[in-house]
């Protein structure tokens, strides 16, 4: 989604774009938009929080992994 604006036009043309991203459109309209997976998946009982209990959408590391061997 965030990619393909660089070349959509040139690929669908000018009048199809203008209505490409209406996102705003749809949300003044009352439709649910979800911009992740937590909410998507109907999962937001065991995701989107970051507490005991829940799924982790993030990892801690304590090194350095620009400066770890891939094998370590």
């Amino acid at each position: 989604m965030t990619d393909d604006v660089r070349w959509m036009e040139e690929r669908i043309g000018y009048e199809r774009c203008k209505g490409a991203y209406a996102f705003k459109r749809l949300q003044d309209a009352g439709s649910q938009l979800a911009f992740g997976s937590a909410f998507a998946t109907f999962e937001e009982d065991i995701k989107g929080q970051i507490k005991p209990g829940m799924l982790a959408d993030i990892a801690v590391v304590d090194t350095d992994l620009f400066e770890t061997e891939p094998g370590q």
